[in-house]
C-alpha cells in the first residue's frame, strides 16, 4: 500500500446506517478491508467483519453501543496491548486489556527478560510457515502417570481435552498448570464464554497453589459481548506468540471452544449469512483450524519456543461425532477423553486411557519410558476383557490371574487423587511395580492401596533403590531397570509381610 493510499484511507469517513445488537452497518469507507479497526471520535471501536455490496459490517468491541448517524474512520494505528512479565498474576479481558492483578512471588515467575512490550492487537494472524517450525522432541510433563506414561504430550503438541460436564477436566487442567511451578514454563489460561464465577474460582485456586506467579488469565466470560468472546482465543495466542519470540515454552489452554463455536454461530446468524451444517457458518472448520495452526514448536529463527495447546470442549459421549468435536479432532494431534464414570470412581485424572490418543507424544519419551508405556498399555487394554471373563466363574489360568492383578495394581497407581502430581522418576518406579513378582500375589492391590505412602517413601529414600532411581533418570535400558526393581522388590513387599498390625483401607 502506498503512503498516499494509506493517507486517503484514514481520511475516509463512514456513517452508521444500522445497528443490530453488536453488529454495525456503515456506509462509506470505500477502501476499507476485513479486520480493519474502526474508531469514532469518542474512542469506541469496531472491527470490520464483512464488506457487503454497498456497506460494511463491523462488530462492536466496546460495551457502549453506536447510534445511527455516528461517524467512524479507519484507525491510523491498530489497537495495542501491553504484554510482558508484569502480566504474570493478572487477569486480562478478551481484548488483552488488564483487568486485575494479584501480588505473586516474583521468584517463581518464568525468566522473561523484557519488562513490558507494546504489541499491535491483530485478530486475524497467519500461522507461521513450515520453515519456521522445528520437530517436537521434548515432553511436557503434567505430573500424572496416566498422561505422561500412557498418553504423553510433547511441547508444541495440540491435544484436545474433552468430556461431559463434571468429568474432572477443569480439576485436571488446574493441577497441570500448578505442576508447572518452577519449570520456567509460561501458562496462559483463556476462559471463553464461561460464567464469570469460573474466573474467580480459577484465580482463587491458582493463588492458593502458587500457580498464579507463572500464569496469565484471559477472561471473556458469558457476560461479555459476543465479539469480545469470539476474539479471546486469538488474543491468548497473541500473548503466547510474544513469549515464544523470546524462546519460552508456553502452555495455552482455551476453555471452552465448543462455547466459542456457538458464539461464532450466533454472530453469523445475526448477520444473515447462509447457515451450514448444524447452523454453524460455512467456514467453521477454517475458523478453528486457523487457530490450531498457530501452535507448535518453532526454530531459533522464530524465537525457539513452543506453544503447547489444550483446546477444551464439553460434550456428551453421544455428541462426540457432531460437527465441532470432529472438526477439533481433525485439527489437533490427539485427544484426552474424560469420563464421568471414571470421575465418579474418584480417579484423578478421570481419563479414559484406552479412548485417548496421542499422535506425537511417544516420540518425545525416553526409551525406558516408551518401553514401560508399551508394557502398561498392553495390560490396560487386556484387563477389562479378562475381568469380564472372570465373572463367568470358570477356573482362571495363572496368566489370567496375573493380568487381573497387574490391571488392578495399575489402576490404583494411576489414580493420583491422594498424592497429586508426581515427578517423572517416581512415576516410572511406581508404575514398574506391577511388572515385578509383586503381581504374583493376588492380595498385592489391596496391600498397595493401604501402604502406598510407605511404598513411595521407600522408593524415594531407601538406599536399595538408589541405583534404580539413577537409572530412571539416566534412561537405563528397560530390561536392566526391571531387573533392578525385581532384585529389591522384597524391600516393598516386606511392608505387609512383616507388619504385625493390619492397616485399614
Amino acid at each position: 500500500m502506498t503512503e498516499d493510499h494509506a493517507q486517503r484511507r484514514h481520511k475516509e469517513v463512514g456513517f452508521v446506517e444500522e445497528v443490530k445488537h453488536y453488529l454495525v452497518y456503515i456506509r462509506g469507507l470505500p477502501t476499507v478491508r476485513v479486520n480493519d479497526l474502526l474508531v469514532d471520535e469518542s474512542g469506541r471501536r469496531a472491527i470490520v467483519g464483512s464488506i457487503l455490496e454497498n456497506r460494511v459490517e463491523a462488530l462492536m468491541l466496546d460495551k457502549v453501543p453506536f447510534s445511527v448517524g455516528d461517524r467512524l474512520w479507519v484507525a491510523k494505528e491498530k489497537a495495542q496491548v501491553r504484554i510482558g512479565s508484569h502480566l504474570f498474576g493478572s487477569v486480562c479481558d478478551g481484548l488483552g486489556n488488564l483487568v486485575s492483578h494479584q501480588q505473586t512471588d516474583a521468584s517463581q515467575a518464568p525468566s522473561v527478560t523484557d519488562e513490558e512490550s507494546v504489541v499491535s492487537f491483530t485478530h486475524d494472524v497467519r500461522a507461521r510457515d513450515i520453515d519456521e517450525r522445528d520437530f517436537i522432541k521434548e515432553q511436557l510433563h503434567t505430573g500424572f502417570s496416566a498422561i505422561d506414561l500412557l498418553v504423553p504430550i510433547g511441547k508444541g503438541q495440540r491435544e484436545l481435552i474433552f468430556g461431559p460436564i463434571d468429568s474432572g477436566k477443569d480439576e485436571f487442567l488446574r493441577e497441570v498448570v500448578s505442576s508447572q511451578k518452577g519449570k520456567d514454563i509460561v501458562c496462559i489460561y483463556a476462559v471463553v464464554g464461561k460464567p464469570a464465577g469460573f474466573t474467580e474460582q480459577l484465580v482463587r485456586e491458582f493463588t492458593a497453589s502458587g500457580a498464579l506467579a507463572h500464569t496469565i488469565i484471559i477472561s471473556a466470560p458469558s457476560t461479555d459481548a459476543a465479539p469480545s468472546i469470539t476474539v479471546a482465543p486469538s488474543t491468548a495466542f497473541l500473548f503466547a506468540e510474544h513469549f515464544v519470540a523470546q524462546g519460552k515454552d508456553v502452555l495455552l489452554i482455551l476453555n471452552d471452544l465448543g462455547i466459542h463455536a456457538q458464539y461464532l454461530r450466533e454472530v453469523a446468524l445475526l448477520s444473515g449469512r447462509v447457515p451450514g451444517r448444524e447452523s454453524y457458518p460455512g467456514d467453521m472448520f477454517y475458523q478453528h483450524a486457523h487457530l490450531m495452526e498457530r501452535a507448535g514448536r518453532f526454530n531459533k529463527a522464530a524465537g525457539g519456543g513452543s506453544i503447547t495447546l489444550f483446546p477444551v470442549m464439553e460434550l456428551n459421549r453421544e455428541s462426540a461425532q457432531n460437527l465441532i468435536p470432529t472438526n477439533l479432532m481433525a485439527s489437533t494431534d490427539g485427544h484426552l477423553m474424560f469420563s464421568a464414570d471414571v470421575q465418579a470412581e474418584g480417579a484423578l485424572p478421570a481419563v479414559a486411557v484406552i479412548e485417548s490418543i496421542t499422535r506425537i507424544g511417544h516420540h518425545t519419551q525416553s526409551s525406558l519410558t516408551r518401553e514401560l508405556s508399551t508394557r502398561l498399555m498392553g495390560i490396560v487394554s487386556e484387563y477389562p476383557r479378562q475381568q469380564e471373563y472372570s465373572r463367568f466363574g470358570t477356573t482362571l489360568s495363572e496368566r489370567t490371574k496375573r493380568v487381573l492383578t497387574q490391571g488392578s495394581l495399575i489402576q490404583i497407581l494411576l489414580n493420583q487423587k491422594w498424592v497429586g502430581p508426581l515427578d517423572e522418576t517416581m512415576q516410572i518406579m511406581l508404575c514398574t511395580l506391577p511388572l515385578t513378582s509383586m503381581s504374583d500375589d493376588q492380595k498385592s492391590p489391596q496391600n498397595v492401596r493401604v501402604y502406598r505412602e510407605d511404598i513411595m517413601e521407600i522408593l524415594r529414600e531407601d538406599d536399595v533403590f538408589k541405583e534404580a532411581r539413577e537409572g530412571a533418570t539416566a534412561d537405563m535400558p528397560f530390561k536392566e531397570f526391571l531387573e533392578l526393581m525385581e532384585q529389591n522388590i522384597s524391600a516393598v513387599t516386606s511392608l505387609w509381610q512383616t507388619s504385625k498390625t493390619t492397616k485399614q483401607n
